[in-house]
């Protein structure tokens, strides 16, 4: 398994993150992808995956409503780009979302310039954020935690886009619905971490994306590990 989005800079692993790598490594994670939010989590992330030893695998993100200096997007040490997106849940103003949408497609057009994915946040606004990752031309994309109507998501399948499960799919009948939806081909595992968990009140952390690749076997009623294979196929086509 991999688990493709898990922000294990947060504070909440600061005391435990070597233990929460072991157990996650457990349960059969053999990586786990951190989205950085803004530059400045870049030092802390290269450190992380120093500790792990590559276990953990570097992106650089900027979160909505942010900026950053297009160097440091354009470095190719960074697996991919994200989480980079827009959001209209948190950013209530015009002219906030006009800027995120600024950021975001700043970050887009370097993905596309370096043919690098992109891991993509988009709160509240997923039918926008699949038009602007149309009108971009990035083909290497993953949507993170999705939630859309749909004909949005299917805009997404019909585009080539990944979507990745978190383990909040046992508790959020949204999650049920896109993971029956989109075909097995395309989708992917994340956690969200410390977010997203199983139970909504634990900290979330990767060891529990065995939960998603459980429920999504379940749906498309399929093995254990033939759903394993099939994603990790996946998420080797997007990121490697």
């Amino acid at each position: 398994m991999i688990d493709t989005h898990a922000h294990l800079y947060d504070e909440r692993f600061s005391q435990d993150l070597l233990e929460v790598a072991q157990r996650a490594r457990a349960a059969g994670v053999v990586h786990c992808i951190i989205p950085g939010e803004l530059p400045r989590n870049s030092e802390e992330i290269r450190r992380i995956c120093a500790l792990t030893d590559g276990w953990a695998l570097p992106c650089l993100g900027l979160y909505p409503g942010s900026f950053g200096d297009e160097d440091a997007y354009a470095s190719k040490d960074w697996r991919a780009l994200g989480e980079v997106g827009i959001d209209t849940w948190s950013i209530k103003d015009e002219a906030g979302q006009a800027y995120a949408e600024k950021g975001f497609n700043h970050v887009l057009s370097v993905a596309k310039r370096m043919d690098r994915p992109v891991n993509v946040h988009a709160r509240n606004c997923g039918k926008r954020a699949i038009e602007l990752l149309m009108a971009s031309g990035c083909k290497r994309v993953q949507l993170h935690a999705f939630e859309a109507k749909y004909m949005t998501i299917q805009a997404g399948i019909d585009a080539g886009f990944f979507f990745s499960i978190p383990p909040n799919i046992v508790r959020s009948g949204q999650k049920v619905k896109m993971a029956r939806q989109v075909p097995i081909s395309q989708l992917l595992l994340e956690t969200d971490s410390p977010y997203l968990g199983p139970d909504g009140s634990s900290r979330n952390e990767p060891a529990n994306v065995a939960i998603a690749l459980e429920a999504i076997a379940k749906i498309k009623e399929l093995s254990i590990r033939e759903t394993e294979r099939t994603l990790d196929e996946n998420t080797k086509r997007l990121y490697f």
